[in-house]
């Protein structure tokens, strides 16, 4: 279980807050995905239309 609320979630979500290292190894943990698939991307990120 996570254990942090939906507001903390969100507030991460819309990028108004950092994820530590630990929720995110939590989060991956909860989900079942290893941390090489979740850094994997499938396109470059497009810097000028942030």
């Amino acid at each position: 279980m996570l254990a942090k609320n939906i507001k903390y979630i969100g507030h991460i979500e819309w990028c108004e807050r950092q994820i530590s290292t630990r929720i995110l190894i939590k989060l991956l943990d909860i989900l079942q995905v290893q941390p090489a698939e979740f850094y994997k991307f499938d396109t470059l990120y497009d810097w000028k239309n942030m």
